[in-house]
């Protein structure tokens, strides 16, 4: 609690002085600034509506291809595949790419087969925001429907070939999970359809080490990956595109989705905006607040040694 009241200290303390000290406070006021995030709304949900547009005029798989190897997909959409640098699982002093499955609105696939209260709760909550952000980006109830109703579908056939959370959980998931060594040029065979060695390419990933999570869940996907289940992909893609930026626009959208959490939570109290803002900060800003605390707060026979810890984070971000 002392830490986290020194943190939010820092949003405000007007005599913090330095460069770290004036990004820190600069984004906690923007954060808490709702009269200028509602000004842009507008502007804003046109943006979005642009990302939307660049999965609605996808005709055929070739196109969706494309738009998986485009920067456009990379920045401002989303992918069915997923990849991500971690750390190699055989020897932590190598760095690896990490192909994990298909992101799931209800989590667990197993929930695909039989709805738990769990599922129930996060399927409502996962519709509830998808509605209300097609909505406002101009679909009506009708096609939002449809959107999630498709979207929906397209999880629960890809989720037959995704490992359960029980199978992940059980003692002998980590082999299963992360001694799945591949080469890159493995994907052009395991993944004769889907595209993701390209993918991989056109997004310069490349290393050595790469980890296959699951080979079922891959399998699937090249067999569910073709024009008959087109629209369930592209609905799947809008939805979750959509549903991201709730958060971000206008201050009703955010009270809103704080109601849609509270209800799934069952809460009854959101936490005061400033919290949030220092929260949000905080994610953002981990360097920039490490360094202030270590001047305020650290002992300094060991401040020499949390510098350099935080320099050498601050090299690794570099370095990525």
């Amino acid at each position: 609690d002392g830490v986290d009241a020194a943190v939010r200290a820092m949003m405000t303390d007007k005599n913090l002085k330095g460069h770290d000290a004036e990004l820190i406070q600069t984004l906690y006021k923007l954060w808490l600034d709702w009269d200028a995030r509602n000004a842009e709304l507008e502007n804003n949900l046109k943006i979005i509506k642009n990302y939307l547009l660049s999965v609605e005029n996808i005709k055929d798989i070739k196109d969706l291809n494309a738009y998986f190897q485009s920067e456009e997909c990379l920045m401002h959409g989303n992918f069915i595949a997923n990849f991500s640098l971690g750390i190699d699982n055989d020897d932590s002093s190598y760095y690896n790419i990490e192909l994990y499955p298909t992101g799931l609105s209800l989590g667990d696939s197993a929930e695909y087969k039989e709805l738990s209260a769990n599922g129930a709760r996060d399927k409502k909550q996962s519709e509830a925001i998808a509605l209300y952000m097609l909505n406002k980006l101009g679909y009506d109830k009708a096609q939002a429907e449809k959107i999630i109703n498709n979207a929906f579908e397209f999880e629960k056939n890809i989720a037959e070939y995704m490992m359960t959370i029980n199978e992940r959980n059980s003692p002998d998931s980590l082999k299963k999970l992360y001694s799945n060594s591949i080469k890159l040029e493995d994907l052009k065979t395991l993944s004769p359809v889907f595209p993701f060695y390209e993918i991989l390419a056109a997004h310069k990933v490349f290393s050595e080490r790469i980890n296959l999570q699951e080979f079922k869940w891959l399998d699937g996907l090249n067999k569910l990956y073709n024009n008959n289940n087109l629209e369930n992909i592209k609905a799947y893609l809008i939805r979750n595109i959509a549903s991201r930026y709730m958060g971000r626009l206008d201050e009703n959208s955010y009270r809103e989705l704080q109601k849609i959490s509270r209800e799934r939570n069952g809460i009854k109290q959101s936490k005061p905006d400033e919290d949030l803002a220092a929260d949000f900060v905080h994610g953002r800003l981990p360097s920039a607040i490490s360094k202030i605390y270590a001047e305020k707060y650290i002992a300094p026979e060991t401040k020499a040694e949390v510098t350099q810890i935080i320099n050498d984070a601050i090299a690794y971000y570099k370095e990525m």
